[in-house]
């Protein structure tokens, strides 16, 4: 029984280190689309954005705050149509490190980061 619980010799899997980056970079992605809409809320004719807190268009004058580890950029075009992209700076293994939230017509969808 105890067997069962242990990886047989050639199974693949994904370790926890893998998995905990994976979240980190999903959760950062998460705030900073949070903050983008907050941003945006509060300035619905917005002409630009990018992460930092230049000329209070940035993320970071909307409360987001970036993790150790990990970068941002964003493609902006208008206020309905953006991407937000949280890259990890060390790839651990994943197959994709880097977590893309993508407004089109206002409607946002997640492109995760894969382990």
């Amino acid at each position: 029984m105890i067997s069962a619980m242990y990886k047989k010799r050639g199974q693949k899997g994904f370790t926890l280190i893998e998995l905990m980056i994976v979240i980190a970079i999903i959760g950062d992605a998460k705030n900073a689309f949070t903050a983008s809409a907050a941003l945006i809320s509060d300035n619905p004719q917005l002409a630009g954005m990018d992460c930092t807190n230049v000329a209070g268009v940035g993320l970071q004058s909307a409360g987001y705050l970036p993790s150790a580890g990990t970068g941002c950029a964003v493609a902006w075009t208008n206020v309905n149509t953006y991407a937000i992209t949280i890259t990890g700076n060390v790839n651990w293994g994943l197959s994709t490190n880097q977590a893309v939230f993508n407004v089109v017509g206002g409607i946002a969808t997640l492109a995760p980061a894969v382990p």
